[in-house]
């Protein structure tokens, strides 16, 4: 959030070197538009090095190089960073005449006369709030505040037109990441790209590849974060790039499936409804901490209240953290949605090539698995039907321990031989099938279900014109409503074996099971050396105390020893 305080160091310093110092770009843009700037964009005639240094100093915060080839630094300021740069060509105008697009080719010179105006006007308690935190605020308000604006390029009028105009016609040759921009601010502000505009995107959009893979995700990342994701991707296939930018799964796939746009539409339903303000979020949290510092020692994920809404706090509260410190979460979300065709594979491809995080990486990989592995019919299939006729014998789990009773694992029938993809019915069916899917997909659970219900729902989706729409508007079938909306504390209604699955991860957050022995135990009790029967039989032993299908040490261990026995271990 832009801090006054800020404003007034720049005007002290101005005052001290007697230099030229102007806001530009996205902050006069943002300013225009009625939004609190995210970081304030500074152009100099002077050392950008030494202004820097002088404002991060006066300001008591750290500051560093962005790059230092083309003179820019950035000064840490909380919530709103400043970013210093040389100005380019001899006059301000001639910066200007290097932007990208007319809109980012506007300036407000920090003279004593612009900030005071500033100052004054946000010290009224409406404007402030407005400027802060209004989507928007009355165009007879953005002009008062721009007096002073120096505009060549016409960027007020094309703001006003909601069109995005380019500044030369050599703005995609100058910088090719660009191409991507015209993307984002078109898919972001909801503007018209301009038909030169268009024209050249078309007809130069092979000069993408030569920008840095990770800049070309940091703009895909922002353009993903604000939603839409659907009318995004549609966007970027109607220009040709993203077989471009993602060709790994172009060359994999040949094409995309025509429902991954009706997911995508699903997913972002999906996470506005999950999506709640700071306040509520908080409480969230606070009530998932509550309930497990209240339920630590009694909460048993084998045996769950289905009305429990603790899932739905846990997974609002995880929503708003990053995958890995810097990716936002919706964001990632959205990007493994559309890789979830791939093998993980591919997706490990893509992700090195594009220097993604190793736990994005994982993320987008479980999605892939899990589909592979659980919702193509065949295969769950063959896997529970290999689980029912090897390990169930009779009425008990083991033959050699009578006493200890399982949870019923129907057999596998016509009906569910002909399981679709994306139907969780035959997962949930049993303890032991559940828990080997959320350990599958762990540690990334509740997204690899958010984006397995996004695909359930898509085959419920009504009203194909809607796509494209903001993702509060989306309508879905009866049978699955979903009432989007950015402030909505109401759950979704999800899948009800998405919920099964919810409901059993979040117990499993607040309470985990632990087997009451280790496998040091097991090698003791049962004479058993270090190896590969040994981790097998720890893996047998713990499902079964997961699934309920024993509960006490005696039973566990009576599951090692018969696993042990069997020798059931398989390289």
């Amino acid at each position: 959030m832009f801090r006054p305080i800020v404003l007034q160091a720049l005007m002290e310093i101005m005052r001290q070197q007697n230099s030229e110092c102007w806001l530009v770009g996205g902050t006069v843009r943002d300013w225009y538009l009625g939004y609190s700037p995210l970081d304030l964009d500074v152009t100099v005639n002077d050392d950008p090095a030494s202004f820097a240094k002088i404002l991060a100093k006066k300001l008591q915060v750290p500051f560093f190089p962005l790059s230092t080839r083309h003179g820019a630094y950035r000064v840490v300021v909380s919530d709103c960073p400043v970013d210093v740069a040389h100005m380019q060509g001899a006059t301000i105008i001639d910066d200007l005449a290097c932007r990208d697009f007319t809109i980012n080719a506007m300036a407000m010179p920090v003279t004593a006369a612009t900030v005071d105006n500033l100052l004054r006007r946000l010290e009224s308690t409406s404007e402030t709030k407005a400027l802060a935190s209004s989507p928007k605020k009355s165009g007879e308000m953005a002009s008062a505040l721009f007096d002073n604006l120096l505009d060549p390029f016409e960027g007020r009028r094309h703001l006003a037109e909601q069109r995005l105009v380019a500044v030369s016609d050599h703005i995609f040759i100058d910088d090719p990441l660009r191409i991507m921009r015209a993307i984002r601010f078109s898919h972001v502000l909801g503007f018209t790209l301009d038909e030169n505009l268009e024209t050249m995107l078309r007809s130069q959009k092979e000069e993408i590849a030569r920008a840095a893979s990770e800049r070309v995700m940091s703009e895909l990342s922002l353009s993903l974060e604000a939603g839409n994701s659907a009318s995004l991707f549609q966007k970027l296939e109607e220009f040709g790039l993203f077989s471009t930018v993602l060709p790994e799964i172009v060359n994999c796939n040949k094409e995309i499936p025509a429902d991954t746009v009706v997911v995508l539409a699903a997913l972002d339903s999906l996470l506005a409804c999950l999506t709640v303000d700071s306040e509520l979020t908080s409480s969230d949290a606070k009530v998932a901490d509550g309930f497990a510092a209240q339920n630590s020692e009694v909460l048993d994920p084998r045996t769950l209240n289905p009305s429990a809404p603790l899932w739905i706090s846990l997974l609002r509260a995880r929503l708003q953290e990053s995958v890995d410190g810097t990716f936002p979460r919706h964001a990632a979300l959205r990007l493994a949605a559309l890789l979830r065709v791939a093998s993980p594979q591919v997706v490990g491809a893509v992700g090195r090539r594009l220097r993604l995080s190793g736990d994005l990486i994982s993320l987008m990989q479980a999605v892939c698995r899990i589909r592979q592995n659980w919702y193509d019919g065949n295969t769950i299939t063959e896997s529970r039907q290999s689980l029912t006729t090897s390990v169930v014998t009779g009425n008990s789990l083991f033959p050699a321990c009578p006493e200890v009773t399982r949870n019923n694992l129907p057999p596998v029938s016509d009906a569910l031989l002909e399981v679709a993809n994306n139907n969780l019915s035959l997962v949930v069916s049993s303890a032991r099938s559940t828990v080997e899917f959320l350990w599958d997909a762990a540690p990334w659970e509740p997204e690899v279900l958010l984006i397995t219900a996004a695909e359930i729902m898509a085959s419920t989706y009504t009203g194909q014109a809607q796509i494209g729409r903001p993702a509060n508007a989306a309508t879905f079938g009866a049978s699955t409503p979903i009432e989007a909306s950015a402030t909505s504390s109401a759950m979704p209604e999800l899948p009800g074996p998405v919920i099964s699955l919810l409901e059993r991860w979040a117990a499993r957050q607040v309470s985990p099971l632990e087997l009451p022995f280790d496998g040091r135990f097991i090698m003791q009790a049962l004479d058993l050396k270090p190896g590969p029967l040994l981790g097998q039989i720890l893996k047998e032993t713990r499902l079964a105390w997961e699934a309920g299908e024993v509960n006490t040490a005696v039973e566990a261990l009576q599951v090692a020893k018969v696993c042990a026995e069997r020798n059931t271990y398989q390289p």
